[in-house]
């Protein structure tokens, strides 16, 4: 990886590690090292504080289930017969920590299979901006589980 992590702590490290392995997909792969910059750039914060965490409405059980120990070797398998119903709760939880002027699916808005580049002031993107191990890493580790599953 052409990425500096020289300086990233522990938690970085191990995460990256495990997300590279969800997929050769260049595409998950310069996720992962778009989210790794997104870390490094926020300073690497603990993510200790209640204001780094996403809200956990919609959440599929399975993440709260992992954070509770935060195993790498020891992650959620999602059966082929619950995909379907995970990945549903993984974009309803998706959609809903989106920012609020962000447009929703529905008759009126986008596809749920899309979400649009809609220019939004920078203060409404605060609701994502989450550095550490409770903010975007969250629904990043999660989505590779349901790649993993499919």
């Amino acid at each position: 990886d052409d990425d500096d992590d020289d300086d990233a702590p522990a938690w970085i490290v191990n995460a990256k590690a495990y997300l590279l392995t969800v997929s050769d997909d260049q595409r998950w792969k310069r996720a992962v090292r778009h989210w790794a910059r997104f870390e490094k750039g926020m300073g690497y914060p603990d993510g200790q504080s209640h204001d780094s965490c996403l809200p956990a409405k919609h959440r599929p059980i399975q993440v709260g289930q992992w954070l509770k120990a935060r195993k790498y070797d020891h992650m959620p398998m999602i059966p082929s017969s619950k995909l379907t119903q995970y990945g549903a709760t993984w974009r309803l939880w998706w959609m809903d920590i989106q920012p609020p002027t962000r447009p929703r699916p529905g008759p009126s808005g986008p596809s749920l299979n899309t979400l649009p580049r809609t220019e939004l002031s920078n203060g409404a993107w605060e609701v994502l901006k989450r550095g550490g191990p409770n903010g975007l890493f969250i629904p990043l580790i999660s989505l590779g589980w349901w790649i993993k599953a499919a």
